[in-house]
């Protein structure tokens, strides 16, 4: 029932790489990215913004299984 864990767990099982991190992103690329991403102004049902294109690309980079809300996450950190 849970997409994105079968996801994640599916790529665990063929042995593909789970993060940015793994496939040679480096976090100094990262505001280029959200340049990139936030002037495109994708439709999406939530604001894409600053924090919320770091807060997945943060994500993506450690690589681990989805939990929760990135956004809420990052802030959570700040």
């Amino acid at each position: 029932d849970d997409a994105p864990i079968a996801v994640w767990e599916l790529a665990d099982r063929i042995g593909a790489p789970h993060s940015l991190a793994e496939i040679g992103f480096e976090p100094a690329g990262t505001d280029v990215v959200v340049a990139a991403v936030t002037s495109a102004a994708p439709v999406n049902p939530r604001p894409v913004d600053d924090l919320a294109v770091r807060a997945v690309l943060a994500a993506a980079w450690a690589g681990g299984p989805p939990t929760g809300d990135p956004v809420a996450i990052l802030e959570g950190a700040s």
